[in-house]
């Protein structure tokens, strides 16, 4: 087992670990709503904890803007703890610091410079045999795996199941993913919480939620304007932006 398996780190296996089973039945929700939050935690430590992984806000705070109640009382303490009414994430500063993120990037572009100085090596020598063209069938196999791809998809689970329904219902799932599929990696933790916003505007507000694929795409005047950038506050700033009156309301 990895020295941080047992955190949240986002993996294949989280969604079967026995302590999102857990918080899913205790919460009365779907497990996709639990790993939905637990990334949302994740941003909101990226913006709002120290160094060390401590917050300078209540459990209220965090539980509103995970958008569920009782969130931080359902996490075990491997998770999050609290000590002196003060709450923090175990190991975050191991797993987030601005060092081990330096030393992942330096190992992957080591690892990169190696490959390519293989391939050119390899080429070089006879590149027409057989033997060679199997060896690069091979590595081009290896290197086109179907990982991200996997990861991606799951992410696209979470975020069809918090985008809101219209009329009782969603359609256009396929076009969605296919939406999905062209948000650019480093937008991907901000359309995350810019849905969960969205859904939470949309039922402050009574309104009728747009089709995801048409919340998604890339606006003719280029990217930057994409609808879902709007929702990245928080919905009760998106309902008082749009709707005045609910302001007394929430």
């Amino acid at each position: 087992m990895s020295k941080y398996e047992n955190y949240i780190i986002f993996r294949k296996k989280l969604e079967n670990d026995p302590r999102v089973l857990k918080m899913s039945e205790t919460l009365r929700t779907s497990i996709n709503e639990v790993l939905g939050a637990l990334a949302r935690l994740w941003f909101l430590a990226d913006d709002f904890a120290d160094k060390t992984g401590r917050f300078q806000y209540e459990k209220e705070w965090i539980n509103k803007r995970v958008g569920l109640p009782n969130f931080c009382d359902a996490l075990p303490e491997d998770w999050l703890q609290e000590k002196r009414g003060v709450l923090y994430l175990p190991n975050y500063q191991a797993l987030n610091n601005k060092s081990t993120k330096a030393r992942f990037e330096d190992t992957k572009r080591k690892r990169e410079e190696r490959t390519s100085e293989e391939s050119r090596t390899n080429a070089g020598q006879n590149s027409h045999t057989r033997k060679e063209r199997k060896r690069k069938e091979k590595k081009g196999k290896e290197t086109h795996t179907t990982q991200p791809d996997d990861e991606r998809e799951k992410l696209f689970v979470i975020f069809w199941e918090a985008y809101p329904m219209r009329n009782g219902r969603k359609v256009g799932k396929e076009e969605a993913r296919a939406g999905f599929a062209k948000v650019a990696e480093s937008d991907l933790p901000a359309v995350m919480l810019a849905v969960q916003n969205y859904a939470g505007y949309i039922r402050q507000s009574d309104g009728k939620a747009k089709d995801a694929f048409r919340w998604l795409r890339k606006p003719a005047q280029g990217p930057g304007q994409e609808p879902w950038r709007e929702y990245v506050e928080p919905a009760k700033e998106q309902a008082n932006k749009h709707h005045p009156k609910l302001k007394a309301l929430i």
